[in-house]
């Protein structure tokens, strides 16, 4: 899970700030130099290019770990379901991420600065956390309440206990507010954005599956399943329609031979050229289908005179396939033997397709 806190606000990192002497020092590496500065004085004057609260900045950055891990043991009384072992790397992030929030509001309190585009990015991507179900969407919008909470009755406390003035505790509580709003904002507008990304791929997979587990592989055309799926369509509208459909079924002769000689890469282009040769013949209302193998068909609907119509349908394969094929820089030739038969109201699907096999093979016998 990654989650953040987003704030418009940014570190002091290495910033002239005044203290309560009035003198300007540069900061260490830390956003503000820690709690060590701070006096009970009141809040000085901010000089030009210093925070609108520098005391209150360096003491919050100096307590920020203390204040996350209160966040943390407020959230695991109330989270549901209650934490497990399995949810150390969560506690793990939700430590991480309240206390950048809560170093980000001390930054600008120190010296003003708003976040960067980059930590915005970062903390944006919190909306992302409950679509990989490692924490839901109202623990996470909890989260954020929480952490507002915390860190500006800490606040209030520190400007209570040093007497500092009302503006600066003003300044301070709407940085808290203003930064836990947007984040809130910006997450759940991640998280609408990454969920329409992954709805979208979903639709996109599903759709690969389906169209998978309906069309052969190789060859892209039907398979036996849809196949069998729409001569049992069309079977079910002779009864409706005076109009019968046919089945063509095409056994390639000789393929054994072309893969021992050439290959099997070579037999799978010849099945792949065979097949865009058909789809030429083919009407658009038509079924084209690869059964396996060798083996194609093709479902003919809607024919009035459907023995002649399926002939007719059969004589242009044959004169698709006579031309040779060029497959690995050998030109191949591939003859087919082709069975027909004709649904009648009463036939089911496998009967249909098994009369045209038997159809083809009589047509093998003969001699092609």
């Amino acid at each position: 899970m990654q989650l953040a806190l987003a704030t418009d606000l940014r570190g002091c990192h290495g910033k002239t700030v005044r203290d309560e002497g009035g003198e300007g020092h540069e900061g260490p590496p830390s956003a503000c130099r820690g709690v060590g500065a701070v006096t009970a004085a009141p809040e000085p004057a901010v000089s030009a290019g210093a925070g609108p609260a520098p005391t209150l900045g360096m003491v919050l950055e100096e307590h920020a770990p203390e204040i996350s891990q209160r966040i943390l043991e407020r959230w695991k009384l109330g989270a549901t379901p209650a934490p497990n072992a399995q949810h150390a790397e969560v506690e793990r992030d939700i430590l991480r991420a309240t206390e950048a929030g809560t170093r980000a509001v001390a930054g600008y309190l120190c010296n003003g600065r708003p976040v960067t585009r980059e930590q915005s990015e970062v903390w944006d991507a919190t909306g992302e956390a409950p679509l990989n179900q490692s924490i839901s969407l109202a623990e996470i919008t909890k989260l954020y309440l929480y952490w507002r909470e915390e860190v500006a009755q800490f606040v209030r406390q520190v400007a209570a206990s040093h007497s500092m003035p009302e503006a600066a505790l003003e300044v301070a509580v709407g940085a808290i507010q203003i930064g836990s709003d947007l984040s809130i904002v910006r997450m759940a507008k991640r998280f609408e954005a990454t969920r329409r990304l992954l709805e979208t791929q979903l639709a996109d997979k599903r759709a690969r599956l389906e169209h998978q587990a309906l069309h052969d592989p190789l060859t892209g055309l039907a398979n036996r399943a849809l196949f069998l799926d729409r001569v049992s369509h069309a079977l079910e509208l002779v009864a409706r329609r005076r109009s019968r459909p046919a089945v063509l079924f095409l056994d390639l002769d000789h393929f054994k031979s072309v893969n021992d000689a050439a290959g099997h890469s070579a037999g799978d282009q010849l099945l792949t050229e065979v097949s865009i040769r058909l789809q030429e013949v083919v009407r658009p209302s038509d079924t084209l289908a690869r059964l396996g193998g060798d083996e194609f068909a093709i479902l003919c609907e809607e024919l009035d005179e459907p023995a002649q119509q399926a002939s007719s349908v059969a004589a242009r394969v044959m004169a698709q396939l006579a031309r040779p094929f060029e497959v690995g820089g050998r030109s191949l030739s591939a003859t087919a033997s082709i069975g027909v038969a004709v649904g009648d109201q009463g036939d089911d699907p496998e009967t249909l397709i098994s009369r045209a096999d038997q159809a083809m093979y009589r047509a093998k016998q003969l001699g092609r």
